[in-house]
Parts: structure tokens; sequence; C-alpha cells
């Protein structure tokens, strides 16, 4: 006899009619269940008189059979990820304060490393930690005069980049909000106003900051150069400070309001199980968490605007300290910037927590036709546009090499003729051959800088990844402490770190080699970032094509974001005359050679400005394009951490 209970099947008779009055329900009989061998419980068959129908069983008349639809099995696993959402600003907290205290120890370490390898200045007869070796100025004193200037800085970029990511979160809603009913027209708005937003967080803070000075302080004259104030102001001293800072502060808002705009917008229109205040919500802790957890970049950006704009700040005294062997100076730097980077990320850290509880969970939805047609043209005008970029410089190096080492004395700074399109430089050379040279040398040892952590990176990110995934608290916890490592890497900010690191691996002699060195030091401090961004483009795929998006897509995105990071670092150090030593030069080399005349001859600078940010941009673009394929836009700010 079969164990399995057998459910009956009834058939409703149709009512009867009487002397043509309305159908009347007639009396029923319910049928008990018998037991048969006590195996198994059986309805027998209803049986009905003559004008009468069988009733529907009462529910009571039934005993509890099986359900046909058993309750879903991911119920303990979203309780275990509801208890791992609460637990995770906890968990978070206790694992950035560690990491903190081993970046500090960390720190304290390589500055005796410095001593060693790098050697004092021959004026530093006793080895004393609290003091400047260059101006004797006690440490203390030194940090309470310049670190003020760098917090003005960072507050008013934050203000103008609620200002200017408002605008873009806003606008970029609206065109999502016309692609449901004129789909053409918004992808073609879509596209320009990618390439309006991207201006600003592709381009290296160089080309900001010297596109701001050209246009509002050279030509408008609308602000200062320079500086942190007037030495005999006119107006009240604050808002002497405040217009100084203007332009500084706007070089860097233009990158953090473009990646956090990115990072909400991409995460606001995904579809979800339940919308309304909560996706809002969502929105904003997303926004806020994107902006405190890219302190280490901003840092970085900051180091150069300071130098720049020169606003005597701890970013400009950090670089002094390299150059002048201040050792004291470079160790405090460094872990003031710690500080600063701990108080951001438990910020950060607070901010997500609160957007996964809050949030909804997404749902999966296979794009509509007319998207994947955009992505694809999306994809492919992004790829040729790195394809030109790329190509362009590597193909006419080789013909401008000669032009661009001739010096002529009788044509220093000539204007732009048939022989030279863009002029000549304060040796008489070639500007537009020097550039394009220029970027040879850079994109190619940024590609080596991007594909040294690359297979690492992409090892390690996929463990993380894996383990992060599984949503609960012991797995991610395990995740955790596997990127303790990363986690107290990125507590000095990247430009610092490459550049600590060149000068520790790079010996005294043998310059022809410098370049090698640059890229090793890039690689190494691309690595921990690069781990953390595979980890976010993992997490962030849904479980349709998980394999090929992961395997293809992450792959080829995080080589793509490392390139550009890589591209960013190397102008930088370029710019600040480290890694390629005459008579190589990148286009680092050639802005550094034009930025000394920019106030009287800032037009010759436009042309190398102008392909050093259309590099970066068009690498960017296809860095962008291919996280198309993903649900968030977090590995952007996994990045610029």
């Amino acid at each position: 006899m079969s164990d399995r209970v057998q459910r009956p099947e009834f058939v409703e008779p149709a009512a009867t009619v009487v002397d043509g009055d309305s159908p009347q329900q007639p009396e029923t009989v319910v049928e008990t269940p018998t037991v048969v061998n006590g195996d198994s419980l059986q309805r027998p068959e209803p049986v009905s008189e003559p004008g009468e129908f069988s009733a529907l069983p009462l529910k009571s008349d039934i005993p509890e059979l099986p359900p046909d639809n058993p309750p879903p099995a991911d119920v303990p696993v979203k309780k275990a990820d509801r208890w791992a959402g609460y637990l995770q600003f906890p968990r978070r907290l206790i694992l950035q304060i560690l990491a903190f205290f081993l970046a500090i120890g960390g720190i304290l370490i390589l500055r005796s490393l410095m001593v060693s390898i790098l050697k004092p200045p021959t004026t530093v007869r006793v080895i004393d930690w609290s003091i400047s070796w260059s101006t004797r100025q006690p440490m203390i004193n030194w940090i309470v005069q310049y670190l003020p200037n760098t917090l003005y800085l960072l507050t008013l970029a934050f203000l103008f980049t609620l200002l200017l990511s408002g605008v873009a979160i806003v606008v970029s809603l609206l065109v999502r909000l016309l692609e449901k009913y004129v789909a053409p027209l918004a992808s073609i708005l879509k596209g320009l106003g990618r390439l309006f937003i991207y201006g600003g967080s592709a381009a290296p803070a160089v080309c900001i900051s010297l596109g701001l000075l050209i246009i509002y302080a050279i030509n408008l004259k609308l602000f200062p150069m320079g500086g942190i104030a007037t030495p005999r102001p006119t107006i009240p001293a604050f808002i002497d400070r405040f217009w100084h800072l203007i332009l500084p502060a706007l070089s860097i808002a233009t990158y953090m309001a473009a990646v956090s705009a990115q990072a909400v917008v991409k995460a606001m229109v995904q579809p979800r199980e339940h919308g309304g205040w909560r996706t809002w919500l969502a929105g904003l802790f997303k926004f806020l968490g994107t902006i405190f957890s890219m302190m280490g970049g901003v840092l970085s950006a900051a180091i150069i605007i300071e130098a720049l704009f020169n606003l005597p700040g701890i970013g400009r005294g950090i670089l002094t300290g390299f150059l002048l062997k201040d050792f004291p100076v470079v160790s405090a730097s460094l872990i003031v910037f710690a500080v600063m980077i701990l108080m951001a990320k438990l910020l950060a850290e607070f901010f997500r927590a609160g957007e996964r509880l809050i949030d909804t969970p997404m749902v999966e939805a296979q794009p509509g036709s007319w998207n994947k047609i955009a992505r694809g043209v999306w994809m492919g005008l992004a790829l040729l546009l790195l394809a030109g970029a790329i190509l362009y410089p590597l193909l006419s190096a080789g013909s401008l090499s000669e032009l661009a080492q001739k010096t002529n004395s009788r044509a220093v700074f000539a204007q732009p003729s048939p022989e030279n399109l863009w002029g000549t430089d304060s040796l008489g050379r070639d500007i537009r051959a020097r550039t394009l040279t220029g970027a040879e040398s850079t994109i190619a040892l940024s590609a080596l800088a991007a594909a040294l952590p690359l297979l690492p990176a992409i090892g390690l990110g996929v463990l993380m990844g894996f383990l992060a995934g599984k949503k609960t608290l012991l797995f991610e916890s395990i995740a955790d402490v596997l990127l303790l490592p990363a986690e107290i890497m990125v507590y000095i900010p990247a430009f610092p770190m490459a550049v600590f690191i060149y000068y520790l691996i790079r010996p005294a002699a043998q310059p022809g080699q410098f370049w090698f060195y640059m890229v090793v030091a890039i690689g190494i401090t691309l690595l921990p970032r690069a781990v953390k961004t595979y980890q976010a483009l993992w997490l962030s795929v849904g479980k349709r094509r998980a394999v090929l998006i992961r395997l293809l897509a992450g792959s080829v995105s995080l080589f793509l974001g490392l390139f550009f990071a890589a591209l960013v670092l190397t102008i930088h150090m370029d710019v600040r005359s480290l890694g390629l030593a005459a008579p190589a030069y990148g286009l680092g080399g050639v802005l550094l050679n034009l930025i000394s005349f920019i106030n009287t001859r800032s037009s010759f600078i436009i042309g190398p400005l102008l392909v050093t940010w259309g590099i970066s941009l068009a690498t960017y673009l296809a860095f962008d394009a291919n996280l198309g394929y993903f649900r968030s836009k977090e590995a952007v700010s996994r990045l610029n951490e």
C-alpha cells in the first residue's frame, strides 16, 4: 500500500431548478476519510443522489497533507543575511580600528627604513622625530599651522560636491524617466551627460586645476592664482581665504561629485521589490558612503592641488618633506592622513550599513531590447575612443621622436606655424612632437603598472567576493579578516604611498632604470585597491550570466580601471619629476616644463593638457562601459580609496 496521501478529485454538479423557481442548494452528505490498514488516508468517491450534488469537503474534514508548495528554502538564508546586516557596522568598526593601528605601526616601521636606506641629510646629527629637520620647527606646531588649511580646503570641497552632485543626480534621474517614453532620445542625452560628467571624474587633478586656472584666474581674472590669503586684504579675512580656496576646492569637488553621482544613479534605477521612501533614503546613504569612502583618493588629489596652487597645507608639506629628506614631516603627514581616513571610513561604514538595512532587494530583470542596443553602441563607441586615444600617439611617436628632442634657441615659445603646429617650448622644441612622444611613454608605463597586480587581484578578489557573497556573519567575517592587509595599506593615500615605495626601492645610481621602479611602486600601490575593486565587481553581479560577467567583463573592467588609476599616478609622479630621468619624459614632464610659464604663456599648455585629459577620459569611458554589465558602480569608489 502506498504511503502517499492522495487528494481526491471533486466534481461540482450543477444546481437543480425546482418548479421553475430559482436554483436551490441541495443538502449534502460529507463523507469522512477511512483508514486502510493504518497506512494511508483515502477519501472515498463522493456519491450524489438524484437531484442532489456533493459539496466540497470542509477544511476540518481533510487530514493534514503534505503541502503542494513548501516554503522557500532561502528563508534561513534571508534571516542570516538580516543578522549579518545588523552586525555589519560593529564588525566593520572593529576591523577598521584594528587596521588603523596596524597601519600606524607600519608607518613607524617605514620611518625607520627611510633613515637606514635613504640616509638623512648631513646637517642632521641626532635623529629627533619631534622636530622638522629642515625648519627645526616642532612637529606639533607644524601640524597646528598647516592642518587647518587642508581641513578648510576639504570642507569647502565637500560643500561644492553636495551642490554639483545634487544637480547631476536630478538631471540623470530625469533622463532615466524620459527613457521610458522616448528611449532613443534619452539614450542620446544619457551619452552626452556621461561625457560631461565623466570629464570631471576622468581628468587627473593636475588637468582640472590647470584648466580652472587658465579660464578663471588667467583669462577672466576672477580668482587669485594661488596662495591662502592676500597679504593686505581689502575684504574680511575669512572671505579672502574663501576666495583663494574656491578654485582648489572645485578641482577636488568635480572629481568627487562625478564619482558619487554615478554610484547613486546606478543604484537607484535598478529594479527592486519595493520602491518608495526606502529607495530614496538608501540613495542618500549610498551618496554619503561613497563620498567618505574615497577619502584616500581625495587626499591624493589634494596633495597635487595644494602644490599647484601653492597652498600651505599638509599635502604640500609631505612633498617638500620627500624632496628635502625631512622624514619627520613625511611620517607625521602620513599619520595625519591615516587619522583623517579612519574618521571618513567609520562614517562610510555607518552609511553603508544603514543602506543595507533600509534598501530593498534588487529584482533580477532582463534589460529591454533597446537598452541592450544602447549598451552595445555605448560599448563600441567607448572602445573606439580608447583605441584612437592610444593608437594615435603610439603610431605618431616614431616619426616625431627626432623632432621632439631638437632644440632651437632662436625659436623659444614660437607661435604655432606649419612647421610647429602647437608652437615650441622654453628650449625651442616642438610641443606637439613632445606631447605625442611623451604620451607613448606614459601609456606604456601605465599599462605595465596596471598588468602587474592584475592576476593576484583577480585571484584574491574572487575569494573575497565568494565569501562575502554568502551574506552570513561567519563568511563575511572571514572575508574581512582575509582582507585586512588590503585595509591596512589603503590607510596611506595612493600618491604618497607610490612616492614612498619609489624612494625606498630606487637605487641612487642608474637613472635610466628609474621608470622600472616607478612601475613597481605604482603596481604595489594599486594591488590592495585592485583586490577590493574586484570583490565589489563580484558582488554586484546578479545570478544570471554570473560566470560570464564575473570572469570576462569583471577582468576587463578591472584592467581598464587599473590602467586609468596607473595613468593618473604616472602623470602626477612625472609632474613632480619622479620616475623618469632625462632624456626620457612623459606627459607629466611636458606639462611640468610649461607650468612654469603659465602666467604669461598659458596658450602653449592647452594642447598637452587636452591630450592628457583625452587619454584619461577615453580610458575611463571604456571602464564605465564595462561597468554597465554590473548592477552597481561600487567598484569606482573602491578604486579611489
